[in-house]
């Protein structure tokens, strides 16, 4: 039973609901440019409530080592000698592609998956991966790349790729989806809610 619960802003509130009413919830979420809390300071809790003796719960949407700071958490915990279980979920990477009906991997076709994100830290922009859209026989996933369309669009587009190149983005919360073309990626990634995957 958890004592505690750091939980993150995209965790569904029907989730908090079946926790005990006894169990502190503590809102440690982030959106673009307003975090709520530092990541240090998110690790600092973790511990110090886990050293007073508490049973803490760290609550997050996805799959937390995929690009989910989950590694900075459990490494800042076992540092400190704490045991740390990880339970393993779902990534938008995976499971927005599936809601769209895109398969990840098709026999002959595409037979290696890329996982990106265009979101680096103190707020650049990641486009070291563009090239590999030329390699046809690769799925590409770009996470928290909607607000970096224009970048990846112009980009792409500069390096020769076709404009007719199909491309999707998919928010997997409200299954919201939107197939275009990469020379539409612009125009279309200011249609679609965010948190949002583009998937090649």
């Amino acid at each position: 039973t958890l004592d505690v619960a750091l939980y993150d802003h995209l965790i569904n509130p029907e989730i908090l609901e079946v926790l005990p009413k006894t169990c502190e919830k503590i809102y440690v979420g982030k959106t673009k440019g307003k975090h709520s809390k530092k990541q240090e300071e998110i690790n600092e809790l973790i511990v110090s409530y886990a050293k007073s003796g508490k049973i803490v719960g760290r609550l997050k949407a996805g799959h937390p080592f995929i690009y989910g700071r989950g590694a900075e958490e459990v490494e800042a915990i076992t540092q400190e000698g704490i045991n740390v279980e990880v339970v393993e979920g779902l990534s938008s990477a995976i499971s927005a592609p599936t809601i769209a009906g895109i398969p990840l991997t098709i026999r002959e076709k595409k037979d290696s998956i890329l996982i990106v994100s265009a979101h680096l830290k103190n707020k650049r922009i990641n486009l070291d991966w563009i090239e590999n859209l030329k390699k046809e026989n690769l799925r590409i996933i770009v996470l928290m790349g909607l607000s970096r369309a224009k970048h990846i669009q112009k980009k792409a587009l500069e390096i020769g790729i076709d404009p007719k190149k199909e491309v999707a983005l998919i928010n997997s919360l409200n299954k919201q989806i939107i197939k275009t073309t990469l020379e539409n990626l612009e125009e279309k990634a200011k249609k679609i809610e965010k948190p949002a995957v583009i998937v090649f």
